[in-house]
């Protein structure tokens, strides 16, 4: 018997989810976030299991909601900037609140909302970095989104979208999977809120409970 291919192995971990069609919603939960809606809009899932809202549309909630410290919301948030997600890490990576998201608000063309859901009782260690336990983006898109898309970059900026059609196939290394290969299906699934400063900053706003580690 042949032994399993490693790109077929890639294929399987890059393409996890299957192609989910399109339904109407008024509210959308991932990773123990919620955003809700003042209405039912058309809904759908990129190719990475990430949602998608056909806008514009008006969110009146996301829970866990905002206490005053942690639990805070970004729109296409700029690289290199202050954060708007947790006040309890404003001594190394800066808190700015003006950037934070108030709701309800409505959000027009194509945007990228990122929610987080903040560690509890959060106190930086070599161990406990990270002040965000989890977090999740929600696409506004100006039109309906084809199954196998994947979802394009959450930063501001241009955002480009790419299909799996587009993926070249050929190019993958065409290798024996190796011995024992971990089940990486459960990590590295969440967006890796990689926005920070260059040198300093990024590991606070890492989603712990994606990997356990900050350097997976």
């Amino acid at each position: 018997m042949k032994k399993p291919k490693l790109f077929l192995v890639l294929i399987a971990l890059v393409f996890y989810s299957a192609a989910v069609s399109a339904a109407m919603a008024s509210s959308i939960s991932q990773y123990g976030i919620t955003w809700t809606f003042d209405q039912e809009y058309e809904t759908g899932q990129f190719v990475n299991g990430d949602y998608w809202v056909l806008g514009p549309v008006t969110v009146t909630s996301v829970t866990p909601v905002w206490d005053g410290n942690k639990n805070g919301s970004m729109l296409d948030p700029v690289p290199g900037a202050d954060q708007s997600y947790d006040t309890r890490i404003n001594d190394w990576y800066r808190y700015n609140d003006s950037t934070r998201v108030r709701f309800p608000t409505t959000i027009n063309g194509i945007k990228s909302l990122i929610s987080v859901r903040g560690v509890d009782n959060y106190n930086y260690s070599s161990s406990q970095k990270s002040a965000v336990h989890s977090a999740a983006v929600l696409t506004i898109v100006n039109e309906a989104v084809p199954a196998g898309t994947f979802r394009p970059a959450f930063v501001a900026g241009s955002k480009t979208f790419y299909g799996t059609s587009q993926v070249n196939y050929g190019l993958l290394p065409n290798l024996p999977a190796p011995p024992n290969v971990p089940d990486l299906s459960g990590v590295m699934k969440m967006p890796w809120l990689y926005h920070g400063p260059k040198t300093f900053g990024e590991e606070l706003i890492f989603p712990f409970s994606d990997t356990g580690s900050p350097y997976p």
